[in-house]
C-alpha cells in the first residue's frame, strides 16, 4: 500500500494523459484501506489482525491519514465528489490526528482538507447560486482563519495546499447553471453583470491564483521564507543536489503542478469575465499566466512529461482566448464541483484541435467513439485512423468534421466545435483532451503572446 501511495504522489511518464494511472491508484488504495480496516484504529481484530502491536496500529493509522490526504486532494482537482467526505470519516481523521504524533504541517494540511470536504458536501446539497456564493465566501474565511492561527507552523507545501483548497472552493462560483426559462440550456452564471458577492469572489480568486503561482515559482529559491517541511523529499533535495539546472519544484508532488495549471485557467477566466477590471489587476493576471507557463516548461525534463503537456495547454487556451470566441451556452460546464474551469479549458483546446484536423477520443477502446458511421471498419478507414496514442488524425475536410460533431456559428465569425453527444461524465474522453502533443506549437517565446 505504501508503494501505491508513492505511485499516486509522483508523476508517471506516459505518452498521453489518459494513460496516467494516478486516479486508479488513488481508488485502489482507498478501497484496500477500508477492507483492511485502516480507517478504524482499535478494531484490528475484527479485520483479521488480532495481534497488531501498538506500533503497527500507529503505522496503519498514519497510512490511512496519507490515503485520506491523497483522496481528498485528487477528488478536488478532478471535480468529483470526495469518497471520504462523510461525517464519520471526517470525525475519525480528527481523532486519529490527535491520538498519534504527527508533524504540525501535516496536521494543518489534514485540517485544510477536512474543511474543504465539509464545505464541498454542503455545496453539493445547495441548489441556490446566491447561497452557494455565500458558502464559498464562508469557506474561504474559515481557511484564512486557520492560516492566521497557525503562524509559526506554516510551511511552503502547506501554503500551496491552503491556496489550492481556496481555488477549488471558489471554483464552485464559476459553474454554468440552467436558465429559469429554458431548463434544457445551461448558461454561464456570469452572463449577467456580476453582483457584489461575485465580484468579491473573482478578486479573491485573482489573489489566490496569483499567490499560488508566485509561491510555487519561489520554491526554486533557497531564500524563500517558507522552507519545505523538514525531512521532505524537497528538503532533502535542497541539501544534497549539486545540479542547479534541475528546479526544486520537480521534487514536489504532482498535484501541486495540476493546481498551478488550474490557477492559470482561473486567471484566464478572470480576464474574460471582468474585462473592466483595473489595468494593474489585468497586468497581474497576465504576468502570472506567463510565469505559470515558464515554470511548467522549466520543470518539463522530457518529452513525455506531464508538465510539458500542461504548459502547452496554457498556450493553446491563450490562443483560443485571443481569437475572441466563446463556447456556446450548451457547452458550459455545469458540474465538476469546484473544477469547472479545467473542463472548460479542455473544450477550448478541443475547438482548436478540431480545426487543425486532430481529435482526442477515449483511450478505452471498449467505448464507442462519439460519432456516426463507426459500425464498419471501412468507414473508420475512410475518416482516418488512430495513432499509437489514441489520437484521431482526421483529413482536413468539412465532411469529416461534420461526422464528428456539429458546427455552431454562434455569434462570432468563425465556427465553433461542439462534440457530438458530449457528456462531461465520460472520464476517458475528457482526459484525452489534456494531451496536446499531436500538433506542433511555436516555442519562440511568449513576447507577443497576449492572454
Amino acid at each position: 500500500m505504501h508503494a501505491i501511495l508513492i505511485f499516486a504522489t509522483w508523476p508517471v511518464p506516459v505518452q498521453s494523459q489518459p494513460q496516467d494511472p494516478t486516479w486508479n491508484y488513488c481508488g485502489l488504495i482507498t478501497n484496500a484501506a477500508r477492507l483492511l480496516g485502516l480507517h478504524e484504529p482499535g478494531r484490528e481484530k475484527e479485520y483479521g489482525f488480532p495481534r497488531a502491536t501498538p506500533r503497527e496500529v500507529e503505522l496503519r493509522s498514519k497510512t490511512w491519514l496519507q490515503i485520506f490526504h491523497r483522496n481528498i486532494t485528487y477528488s478536488s482537482r478532478m471535480g468529483v465528489p470526495p469518497a471520504l467526505a462523510d461525517e464519520p470519516t471526517l470525525r475519525g481523521v480528527v481523532e486519529i490526528a490527535s491520538e498519534f504524533m504527527i508533524q504540525d504541517h501535516f496536521r494543518i494540511q489534514l485540517e485544510i482538507l477536512r474543511q474543504y470536504a465539509k464545505f464541498t458536501q454542503a455545496l453539493q446539497l445547495q441548489p441556490d447560486d446566491a447561497v452557494r456564493d455565500s458558502l464559498v465566501m464562508m469557506a474561504s474565511g474559515e481557511l484564512q482563519t486557520l492560516r492566521n492561527t497557525s503562524a509559526g507552523k506554516w510551511t511552503a507545501d502547506t501554503e500551496l495546499q491552503f491556496l489550492g483548497a481556496k481555488l477549488f472552493l471558489l471554483g464552485w462560483s464559476f459553474q454554468g447553471h440552467l436558465h429559469d426559462n429554458e431548463l434544457s440550456i445551461p448558461v454561464p452564471r456570469t452572463a449577467s453583470k456580476p453582483n457584489v458577492t461575485q465580484k468579491l469572489i473573482f478578486h479573491e480568486a485573482l489573489s489566490s491564483a496569483t499567490n499560488y503561482i508566485h509561491a510555487f515559482s519561489e520554491l526554486q529559491s533557497l531564500k524563500t521564507p517558507m522552507q519545505p517541511s523538514p525531512g521532505s523529499r524537497a528538503d532533502m533535495q535542497r541539501s544534497t543536489s549539486i545540479n542547479d539546472d534541475i528546479p526544486s519544484q520537480v521534487y514536489f508532488p504532482k498535484y501541486y503542478f495540476f493546481t498551478l495549471y488550474y490557477a492559470a485557467l482561473t486567471l484566464y477566466h478572470f480576464l474574460a469575465t471582468l474585462p473592466t477590471a483595473s489595468i494593474p489587476d489585468q497586468d497581474l493576471a497576465r504576468n502570472h499566466i506567463r510565469l505559470a507557463h515558464t515554470v511548467l516548461m522549466r520543470c518539463a525534463l522530457g518529452a513525455e512529461s506531464e508538465w510539458m503537456r500542461l504548459a502547452q495547454n496554457i498556450e493553446i487556451v491563450g490562443q483560443f482566448m485571443n481569437s475572441g470566441r466563446r463556447l456556446p451556452p450548451e457547452a458550459q460546464i455545469k458540474s465538476r464541483l469546484g473544477a469547472p474551469l479545467f473542463y472548460d479549458g479542455m473544450l477550448k483546446i478541443a475547438v482548436l484541435k478540431s480545426e487543425r484536423g486532430s481529435r482526442s477520443w477515449a483511450s478505452d477502446l471498449s467505448q464507442h467513439l462519439p460519432h456516426e458511421g463507426q459500425e464498419t471498419k471501412a468507414k473508420e478507414q475512410e475518416i482516418g485512423g488512430h495513432d499509437e496514442r489514441g489520437m484521431h488524425d482526421a483529413p482536413a475536410s468539412s465532411a469529416v468534421t461534420a461526422g464528428y460533431g456539429r458546427m455552431d456559428p454562434g455569434s462570432g465569425s468563425q465556427g465553433q466545435f461542439i462534440p457530438h453527444e458530449w457528456d462531461d461524465t465520460l472520464w476517458g474522453w475528457d482526459l484525452a483532451m489534456l494531451d496536446a502533443a499531436d500538433w506542433q506549437l511555436d516555442w519562440n517565446g511568449l513576447e507577443t503572446w497576449q492572454p
